[in-house]
């Protein structure tokens, strides 16, 4: 779990470009590759492949992260990842994207994470 915390670090720094040691493209591969590691020593554990479709979100390469997201589903269906959501969005598949949302909000119906800023 705390490679995949890496992983989250990495891809947000990128995101957010926190600071001058966070350059985009070796941000993104950092974080893909910690992404990767979290998967090899737990291919069970949900979140590790929540952690990998995250990076793979960044590296504009959405059907490798749906297939991630679809995995950290089937191990934990509770798993209440909104960038499922967002990966279904931009990979073009918006009403599955809505059905997403909707799930997401039933699991956690307090979330503040479907907002910008949440």
């Amino acid at each position: 779990m705390q490679i995949a915390g890496h992983q989250f670090t990495r891809s947000g720094c990128r995101r957010q470009r926190w600071d001058d040691n966070c350059p985009w493209s070796a941000a993104l591969d950092c974080a893909s590759q910690s992404a990767r590691d979290a998967v090899r020593p737990a291919p069970n554990l949900a979140a590790a492949h929540a952690a990998r479709g995250w990076a793979l979100i960044w590296k504009r390469q959405h059907e490798a992260a749906t297939v991630e997201f679809e995995r950290a589903i089937v191990l934990n269906p509770n798993l209440n990842d909104f960038f499922f959501a967002q990966t279904l969005s931009v990979a073009g598949e918006p009403a599955r994207a809505i059905q997403t949302l909707e799930a997401h909000m039933r699991l956690d119906p307090f979330t503040g994470r479907l907002r910008p800023g949440g």
